[in-house]
């Protein structure tokens, strides 16, 4: 029976262990456009409207955020989220297309969201995408920006 009960314990701790994780990494909120430049702007960013960058008709708005560093941030809405998920895929595979050697890179696919991160020839750069919007970061240098730039995708929750 003191068998039976610790084991029945165990399990109900692995199921709460399990569903915690499985919760807590399944749902995030994509910023709208004005939270991302009031975060963009507190980190000392500049930002401008980039739509006319971004003209194709899935596109319904764009943001270009640039570091004094140099590094720089897109944002875009997107009509859909199966649009965006699709355009999430199409920049991911144009950052694997940059690698130039050994490297390491990371995606993550959930219902809601995805996001790929890639380190290759010292360059580092990210795509994540929650619903109908996207980020992207530029390809830079990893050893001086990669910190900064994965502290700003954590502030924005990508």
């Amino acid at each position: 029976m003191k068998n039976r009960t610790k084991l029945l314990t165990l399990a109900l701790v692995a199921v709460l262990l399990l569903t915690s994780v499985v919760a807590c990494g399944s749902k995030k909120e994509a910023v709208t456009p004005e939270a991302f430049k009031t975060a963009a702007e507190a980190a000392g960013m500049t930002v401008e409207d980039a739509s006319d960058i971004y003209t194709d008709s899935i596109f319904t708005g764009a943001l270009l955020a640039t570091h004094p560093d140099g590094w720089k941030v897109v944002y875009l809405s997107i009509d859909t989220a199966e649009n965006a998920h699709k355009y999430f895929d199409t920049m991911k595979t144009f950052v694997e297309g940059k690698k130039t050697g050994a490297g390491s890179s990371q995606t993550t696919v959930r219902d809601t969201w995805a996001s790929y991160s890639q380190t290759n020839g010292g360059e580092f750069a990210y795509v994540g995408q929650i619903d109908a919007s996207m980020i992207y970061v530029e390809p830079v240098y990893a050893d001086s920006y990669k910190d900064a730039i994965q502290a700003f995708i954590k502030t924005i929750g990508y």
